[in-house]
């Protein structure tokens, strides 16, 4: 109930109060909270005042995924202040596929300015490759009528 009446003082005891798993746990807590009532930009304020930390990751995730479809630039740039590299790179994608998804043409220009990990780019910006399948039948001994083709892929 604390968390609901003043978030902020809530957010500021965790983050004195705590450290380890124990203060990322309990600022997801806060930070959903928050986000439930009163909206991302008060948490975001916040987050600035501290700056960003391991701890703060999944809060500031929240926010990305918040905003991504009011302003995906701004998600991205939310997504790049994570610490975890590999939190950092599936945000992107996240993200990157929910701005692809809603403005293709926005995204296409503008998002490879905005995916910082590689793993990303690989995921958003470059062409897949097509997948070819190939029909082999197989021969049953028992009846002729049980030949089912297998579909595998060929690469």
């Amino acid at each position: 109930e604390w968390v609901y009446v003043d978030p902020a003082t809530a957010a500021n005891w965790v983050w004195t109060a705590f450290a380890g798993d124990d203060r990322r746990d309990l600022m997801d807590l806060v930070a959903q909270e928050w986000i439930g009532n009163e909206g991302p930009a008060p948490l975001a304020s916040w987050i600035n005042s501290v700056g960003p930390h391991i701890a703060l990751d999944g809060a500031i995730g929240m926010i990305a995924l918040q905003t991504v479809d009011l302003d995906p630039a701004m998600a991205m740039v939310w997504a790049q202040s994570l610490v975890d590299d590999d939190n950092r790179s599936t945000l992107e994608i996240v993200l990157g596929r929910r701005w692809i998804k809603m403005a293709p043409q926005d995204a296409a220009n503008r998002l490879p300015q905005y995916v910082r990990s590689e793993s990303a780019r690989a995921a958003l910006l470059e062409p897949e490759e097509p997948v070819y399948y190939a029909v082999e039948e197989e021969d049953y001994a028992e009846v002729e009528e049980d030949m089912e083709a297998d579909i595998e892929p060929v690469q």
